[in-house]
C-alpha cells in the first residue's frame, strides 16, 4: 500500500504541495517521497500517544456563572512536552526520538510559527448519562514562554466563563451530571481530558440556585478526583420563549442588587432550596 500511494503522490502532486500543508502533514510527505516507510509508521505512533496535561488553577461561582481558570499542555504518551524552538523570530517542531536528527526531514517541513498562533482551548461540558456535549471556548489564552529564541512547549494558561443558564444552546443544562474536560488543538495535534480537582478547591464555592427555575448547578469531584456539575432541577412548563423571559427578569432584578445583598439572598435562597427538598 505504502509504494501505491508514493507513487500516486510522484504522479499527481508537484513540489509545491507539501508548502500549504500543517507541518504534521509535510513531514509525512517527505517521508513518502523519500521512500521512508518506517519514518511514517513512527511518526503516526507518535502522534497516536500524545495527551494533554491539565491542571485546575481556581474555580469560583459568580451568579449563574462558573469561571475556571486553567493550565493545558500537550505532551508525548510519556508526560515529557512536545517542545517547540524559536530561531529568528520563526517556531520549529523540535523532533522527538527516533525522528530527530534523520536527514530526510528538512527545516522548512518543521516551521509551525502559523499554526501555533491558532492554538485553540475549550472546556467541554459532557452528560454522562446521553453522552450530550457542549463546548465553551477559553478566553485569555497566554503562553509562558517567553519571546526570544530558545525552547518553547505547547503550554497555556486560559480562563473559561461558563453560564450554566444558557450553555446548553441557550438554555439550561438538563439535570443529571456533567463532566468538565479540556480539549486543545495545535498544529494540527489535539487532545482531550477530563479536568483534575480536589476537594480542597471546592471548599469556598457555592452552588448556582435559581429558585424560579427550580434549579440548582453543584460543582463536585468525581470518584476519579476530576471537576463535574451535578444539575438537579426541572425545565419550567410552556414554550421556551417563556422559559428565558424569566431568565432575563430574574437577571435584571440581580443586576439592581447590590453586590452584598446578592450574596446574602443566594445563601438565604439556597437554604431555603435544601429544606424544600
Amino acid at each position: 500500500m505504502f509504494s501505491e500511494v508514493r507513487r500516486l503522490a510522484l504522479e499527481r502532486f508537484g513540489p509545491g504541495v507539501a508548502r500549504g500543508l500543517a507541518a504534521r502533514f509535510r513531514v509525512f510527505s517527505r517521508s513518502v517521497l523519500a521512500d521512508r516507510p518506517d519514518l511514517v509508521s513512527v511518526q503516526a505512533r507518535i502522534e497516536l500517544g500524545m495527551r494533554v496535561e491539565v491542571a485546575l488553577i481556581s474555580i469560583d461561582c459568580v451568579d449563574t456563572r462558573l469561571r475556571l481558570s486553567l493550565s493545558a499542555t500537550l505532551t508525548y504518551a510519556d508526560d515529557t512536552p512536545i517542545k517547540l524552538a524559536r530561531r529568528s523570530g520563526r517556531i520549529y517542531w523540535q523532533l522527538p526520538a527516533p525522528l530527530a536528527g534523520d536527514s530526510a526531514i528538512l527545516d522548512e517541513d518543521l516551521d509551525v510559527t502559523s499554526e501555533v498562533a491558532r492554538t485553540r482551548v475549550n472546556v467541554v461540558l459532557r452528560h454522562r448519562d446521553s453522552g450530550t456535549e457542549y463546548d465553551v471556548p477559553a478566553t485569555g489564552l497566554q503562553s509562558p514562554d517567553g519571546a526570544g529564541d530558545g525552547e518553547i512547549r505547547i503550554a497555556h494558561r486560559a480562563q473559561v466563563d461558563i453560564d450554566l443558564l444558557t450553555v446548553a444552546a441557550g438554555s439550561e443544562l438538563r439535570s443529571g451530571t456533567w463532566d468538565i474536560l479540556v480539549h486543545i488543538y495545535s498544529c494540527g495535534w489535539g487532545a482531550v481530558r477530563a479536568l483534575p480537582c480536589t476537594v480542597e478547591q471546592l471548599r469556598a464555592v457555592e452552588p448556582v440556585v435559581v429558585v424560579s427555575l427550580d434549579f440548582t448547578a453543584t460543582p463536585c469531584v468525581t470518584e476519579t478526583r476530576t471537576l463535574a456539575v451535578n444539575v438537579e432541577g426541572r425545565p419550567m412548563p410552556g414554550p421556551s420563549s417563556a422559559r428565558n423571559g424569566s431568565v432575563s427578569l430574574v437577571r435584571r432584578l440581580r443586576r439592581m442588587a447590590p453586590p452584598r445583598f446578592r450574596r446574602w439572598a443566594r445563601r438565604v435562597l439556597l437554604r431555603w432550596n435544601r429544606r424544600s427538598r
